[in-house]
């Protein structure tokens, strides 16, 4: 069931667990379905989501043969089968199934789960690469048989698309650590309806700054920019000046969120007025709201605003937004309109340098990309890594 906020309640799984409770074991007591667990949970060992996205794999497996991966006629059979038997490759019981469908359903059952899929939309992301792909394999003739056949590939990608919106909207997806009981949400480029092309800066300034100030909170998680911007890069959505529903909401498919933030901004004489939208994982309005102020430092100013309405938008407690942290925007990035122009562009420098990153010695690839790492990722870890194998 998903109710009027987006979020998705299981209501019957057979056996559910929540990731962020305490772990209660039942020493040498298997739970699960016998045909679906998973190799860890055969051993009563700890699961995660990857025991989640084997029992997936067999039914992604039966969806495409008709037949489970292992069949027994006893617990303790199952269970062998689970922990020692590799399954079938489909294609030996229909081979008219599509290579790419059958290494994805193949990695999810993995007997190591290392090295599964992390997540539902790791596979989204597999299906959606081959989907010019798979209308290769359509048959030309209409028999009975192959109208069935004709139909299992777009069929499949539809279901796991919906397995994604039911299971996956609320795991972690990109970045991978939307987790730890924090409301994940992304935050879009604005629109600029002004009219002035010399304020399409603030198109990223603002989402930027609305990022980094909610990047502060111990209770929401916001997608960094980073994130954001490999998304619309990869949806071919980073010069749309204007994002329809549709973009809307596979972007908010893409990054894992429930909660997504988006707006514009208009300007008459020296006033702006930046009108934003609080949507749920279902596209649907939670709340519009209205800022007004003079000069390029409403924008700064309004970050800070956006940010609190945000929080009380989500239904979050008076006294948890008042104990969250958060520190004026200005004090912890900015509050220079040039210097933030000056950021934004050095980022896009940036990406625009890694592009040629091929076509220079291996030296100053290793040079190149430890410079973007520092400023499109934030991350000196990687850069210093980088550094060092440079060294070597």
């Amino acid at each position: 069931m998903i109710d009027s906020d987006g979020k998705v309640y299981i209501i019957d799984f057979g056996v559910a667990r929540s990731l962020g409770a305490r772990e209660i074991v039942q020493e040498k007591k298997l739970i699960g379905t016998p045909a679906n667990i998973s190799p860890e949970q055969a051993k009563s060992e700890k699961v995660d989501t990857r025991s989640d996205i084997y029992s997936l794999g067999i039914i992604m497996f039966e969806m495409l043969t008709g037949k489970r991966p292992f069949d027994a006629d006893n617990l303790d059979d199952y269970v062998d089968m689970h922990i020692h038997k590799k399954p079938l490759r489909p294609s030996e019981i229909m081979p008219q199934i599509p290579p790419f469908l059958e290494d994805i359903v193949l990695r999810c059952l993995k007997k190591d789960k290392n090295k599964r899929y992390e997540n539902v939309t790791d596979i989204l992301e597999d299906l959606h690469a081959h989907e010019e792909e798979s209308q290769t394999y359509m048959p030309q003739t209409k028999s009975k048989k192959e109208w069935r056949s004709l139909f299992f590939i777009p069929v499949f990608l539809l279901v796991a698309v919906g397995i994604y919106l039911i299971i996956g909207k609320n795991k972690p997806v990109v970045p991978t650590d939307f987790a730890g009981g924090k409301i994940p949400l992304i935050v879009m480029f604005f629109e600029n309806h002004t009219g002035d092309e010399s304020l399409e800066e603030w198109r990223m300034g603002l989402c930027y700054l609305i990022i980094y100030d909610l990047q502060q909170s111990n209770l929401i998680k916001v997608l960094p920019s980073d994130g954001l911007f490999s998304i619309l890069e990869n949806l071919n959505l980073v010069d749309e000046k204007n994002y329809s529903s549709e973009d809307l909401n596979k972007v908010t498919m893409r990054g894992g969120a429930n909660h997504l933030l988006y707006g514009h901004y208009t300007k008459a004489d020296d006033v702006y007025r930046i009108d934003v939208v609080l949507k749920n994982g279902m596209m649907e309005d939670l709340a519009i709201r209205r800022f007004e102020g003079k000069g390029d430092i409403t924008f700064f100013n309004t970050a800070g605003d956006i940010t609190q309405w945000v929080k009380s938008q989500l239904k979050i407690e008076s006294a948890e937004i008042a104990a969250d942290s958060d520190k004026k925007i200005q004090d912890i990035f900015t509050d220079l309109p040039e210097a933030l122009k000056l950021y934004i562009q050095g980022k896009q420098y940036a990406r625009s340098a890694l592009s040629i990153k091929d076509k220079v010695s291996l030296r100053d690839r290793y040079l190149l990309e430890g410079w973007a790492e520092t400023i499109l990722e934030d991350s000196y870890e990687n850069a210093e890594k980088i550094y060092w194998d440079t060294c070597i």
